[in-house]
């Protein structure tokens, strides 16, 4: 596995795939999901110890193995993690200058540190969840109860204007 200059992001290594594979069928068939595990050190006789994994750390790396055996990077960050606007643009999918414009309306908060915005990974991550929950009420908004279900044409008429609605939330979340 590779790692990166900020020593929290976890690359895929095709020659160790066997490996990754062997612990992930392990940690997946071996134990029930929040079941803990003991490790033991492969040192001589004399220095081996075993610890106890607790269950949440297990399915943790259960998560990232798993990742990995697919090809994925894995990042860990801190909750309490500082990030750049680019940084925040990665995680939300829109471009640099939308987080700045997000910044500027006040939707999203921010620090500055000599000249540079820095925004904190738990805000990024309630600003992600914000907008997801809007976007799924206005997708539940859209939902035709058996009562409300009309001809054809009235079904696609009501289709067409959700699209139109959320289509523009989309717009805006992007242009800022």
């Amino acid at each position: 596995m590779a790692i990166t200059k900020d020593q929290s992001t976890l690359l895929p290594n095709l020659e160790q795939r066997s490996k990754v594979e062997e612990v992930f069928e392990f940690l997946s068939r071996s134990r029930k999901p929040g079941e803990s595990i003991h490790l033991s050190s492969a040192a001589s006789d004399d220095d081996s110890r075993v610890v106890e994994l607790p269950g949440d750390v297990v399915d943790l790396m259960a998560s990232v193995i798993g990742s990995l055996r697919l090809g994925q990077g894995v990042s860990v960050i801190p909750h309490n993690a500082r990030m750049t606007t680019q940084e925040a643009a990665d995680i939300l999918g829109v471009s640099r200058p939308t987080v700045i414009r997000m910044i500027e309306r006040g939707e999203l908060p921010h620090e500055m540190v000599g000249k540079h915005r820095r925004i904190l990974f738990t805000d990024v991550m309630a600003y992600r969840e914000d907008r997801r929950a809007k976007l799924q009420d206005l997708l539940a908004a859209t939902t035709l109860g058996e009562d409300e279900v009309g001809s054809k044409e009235e079904v696609l008429a009501a289709l067409a204007e959700a699209r139109g609605e959320i289509a523009g939330e989309l717009r805006g979340a992007r242009q800022g």
